[in-house]
C-alpha cells in the first residue's frame, strides 16, 4: 500500500512538471506585450537607482512589482529583463501548480494518493484554460498576485499551531499583492474578516493571529505609501488620471471591449466553460449529499467562494476589462471543488452515484480542456528552438541596435525595452511605451512634468532640450503599428537607416 501511495505521488509531480513544462514553452514563445514595456522598464530603472513616479511614469499599479523586479536585475547583473520577468513569472505559475496539488493534499490528508490524483486534474483545468494559457508567462504583475493569495489560502487550510505566524504570513503575502495590484485589496479585505468573524483556535491564539495580520499589513505598507507621498501629484496622474483617460481612449477607439460581451465570450469558451460545468456538477452532487446526510456548511468552502466572487468583481472593476482579468479567478475555482469532492468521497457508501458523477464530471472536463488546447496547439505549434523565442530575439537586437547608436546612447521609441536590454537609454517621459503616449497631451503641462509624460505635442519640447542619438519605429503591431510613425518627423537629414523584422527602423546619427 505504501509503495503504491509513492507511486501515485510521483505520478501527480510528474503530471504537474508536464503541465508546468508547458507553460514555460509557452512563455518563451510570446512577443512582447505593451504591459510589458511598462513593468520590465520600471524595474530596469529602479535598479539604475531611478525613483517610480518621481523620475518615470509607472501606470495603474503600485510599486511592488517594479521593485521585485528591479532586485532580481541587481543580483543577477543582467539585462535579460523581459527573460527575467518571465522566468519570475513562470516561477509563481509553477507555484500555484504545486500549492493547488498540496491543497488537495491538505484536504484529502486521510487519503492522500486520491488527493493528489484529484489535485493533478484540478491543476490540469487550471493550466489548460484557455484565459490562463493566454496570459500565462507575460512579466505581468498578475503570477505575483495570484501566487500571494494562494499561498495564504494554503496558510489557511494548513492551520498552523501558532496563529501569529499565520496572520505575520498572511498579512505579509497580501500586502505585497496589493503593492503590486491595488484591486487585490478586495482579497485582503475578506482575509481581514475571515479573521475577525470566524475564529479556528483558542481565542487568545486568534487575537494574536489578527495582531500579526494587521502588524505585517501596517509594516509592508510603509513603503509604497511614502514612495507615493513623495510624488503625490505624479502618483495621481499614474494612478487615477492617465488610467480613465487611457480607458476614454480605447473607447472613443472603439478597441475597448463591452464587458458583458467580453464576459460571455470568455465564459463560454471550451475550456473554461468545460470548468464551470465540472463545478456546477459537483456543487449539485454536494448539496445533494449534504442534505441527505445533514452535513454541516464548511465555512472553508464557503470563504473560497467569496474569494472567487471577488476575482469576479475585481475584473469589472478598470475602465477596460481584457481577457487576460478572466485568468485570475481560475486558480481559485478549482479549489472550490475540493472540499465538496472529499464530501462526496466520505459518503461514497451511501450516495456511490453522487460521488461517481462528481468524479465523471471532473474526469470529462479536464479532457475536454486537455482536448481543446491540442486542437490549439496544432493549428499554432509551439516553438522548442531557443532561437526562435521572442525574450532571446529581443535581446540579440536590442544588443545589435545599442552597437549602432553613439554615445550617449539616448534612443527615442515607444518600445522602451529593446533600447534598455541593449544598455541604450530612453526618455523617461515614455518608460510606459505607446500607453502614456497616446493620451500624454490631454494632461496639462504641470501635470505631464510632474509625472514625466508626454505625447505627440508636447514630445517636441522635451526634444528641443534632450535630442536623441537615435530614433526607433516601427515596434507596434496590429492596430497601432502606425503609432510611432510620427517619431520620423525628428528624423535629422543624413541620418543612417537600418531594418530590422519584422518592421522596425531605426535611425542612426552618422
Amino acid at each position: 500500500m505504501k509503495h503504491k501511495s509513492i507511486l501515485i505521488t510521483t505520478l501527480a509531480y510528474f503530471g504537474i512538471a508536464v503541465l508546468a513544462g508547458l507553460l514555460f514553452i509557452n512563455a518563451m514563445n510570446k512577443g512582447p506585450s505593451r504591459d510589458e514595456q511598462m513593468y520590465c522598464t520600471a524595474g530596469a530603472l529602479m535598479a539604475q537607482g531611478q525613483a517610480i513616479y518621481k523620475d518615470f511614469s509607472y501606470v495603474s499599479q503600485w510599486p511592488y512589482h517594479p521593485a521585485l523586479l528591479s532586485v532580481v536585475y541587481r543580483l543577477t547583473h543582467t539585462t535579460h529583463y523581459l527573460l527575467v520577468g518571465r522566468l519570475l513569472s513562470w516561477a509563481c505559475e509553477l507555484g500555484t501548480l504545486l500549492l493547488i496539488l498540496a491543497i488537495y493534499r491538505q484536504v484529502f490528508a486521510q487519503q492522500k494518493p486520491l488527493g493528489s490524483l484529484l489535485g493533478l486534474g484540478a491543476a490540469a483545468l487550471y493550466a489548460l484554460n484557455p484565459m490562463v494559457f493566454m496570459a500565462n508567462g507575460y512579466a505581468w504583475n498578475h503570477p505575483f498576485v495570484l501566487l500571494a493569495v494562494m499561498l495564504s489560502l494554503w496558510l489557511l487550510l494548513k492551520d498552523l499551531p501558532n496563529s501569529l505566524v499565520t496572520g505575520l504570513l498572511q498579512g505579509a503575502l497580501l500586502t505585497l499583492a496589493c503593492g503590486m495590484r491595488i484591486t487585490t485589496v478586495l482579497i485582503w479585505g475578506l482575509f481581514l474578516l475571515h479573521w475577525i468573524f470566524f475564529q479556528t483556535s483558542s481565542r487568545p491564539q486568534h487575537k494574536r493571529g489578527l495582531l500579526g495580520f494587521v502588524c505585517s499589513t501596517g509594516l509592508l505598507a510603509i513603503w509604497p505609501t511614502v514612495t507615493l507621498l513623495q510624488a503625490p501629484q505624479a502618483a495621481w496622474a499614474n494612478l487615477v488620471i492617465i488610467p480613465r483617460l487611457y480607458g476614454q481612449w480605447h473607447q472613443a477607439q472603439g478597441t475597448a471591449h463591452n464587458k458583458l460581451d467580453l464576459t460571455l465570450m470568455v465564459l463560454t469558451a471550451m475550456g473554461y466553460l468545460a470548468l464551470l460545468i465540472c463545478w456546477g456538477v459537483t456543487s449539485g452532487m454536494h448539496r445533494t449529499c449534504r442534505r441527505a446526510e445533514s452535513v454541516t456548511p464548511n465555512k472553508t468552502q464557503r470563504f473560497l467562494v467569496w474569494v472567487v466572487a471577488a476575482f469576479v468583481l475585481i475584473a469589472f472593476i478598470p475602465p477596460t476589462m481584457w481577457r487576460q482579468y478572466w485568468a485570475a479567478p481560475v486558480p481559485f475555482m478549482v479549489l472550490c471543488l475540493a472540499i465538496p469532492l472529499r464530501t462526496l468521497w466520505q459518503h461514497r457508501v451511501n450516495h456511490p452515484r453522487l460521488w461517481q458523477t462528481a468524479l465523471t464530471a471532473l474526469i470529462l472536463s479536464t479532457a475536454l480542456a486537455a482536448g481543446a488546447m491540442t486542437a490549439t496547439l496544432l493549428y499554432e505549434p509551439l516553438s522548442l528552438s531557443r532561437s526562435q523565442w521572442p525574450p532571446l530575439q529581443i535581446h540579440a537586437l536590442a544588443r545589435d541596435m545599442a552597437k549602432r547608436v553613439t554615445a550617449p546612447k539616448r534612443i527615442l521609441t515607444l518600445a522602451p525595452l529593446l533600447a534598455l536590454e541593449g544598455g541604450a537609454r530612453i526618455y523617461p517621459e515614455l518608460s510606459c511605451g505607446s500607453v502614456v503616449y497616446r493620451i500624454g497631451d490631454e494632461l496639462s503641462p504641470r501635470v505631464q512634468a510632474a509625472a514625466q509624460v508626454a505625447g505627440r505635442k508636447s514630445l517636441k519640447h522635451v526634444l528641443a532640450t534632450t535630442p536623441p542619438d537615435a530614433i526607433l519605429v516601427g515596434t507596434e503591431l496590429g492596430p497601432l503599428k502606425d503609432l510611432d510613425q510620427d517619431l520620423t518627423d525628428y528624423v535629422p537629414k543624413g541620418w543612417r537607416k537600418e531594418i530590422y523584422p519584422p518592421s522596425m527602423t531605426l535611425y542612426t546619427r552618422p
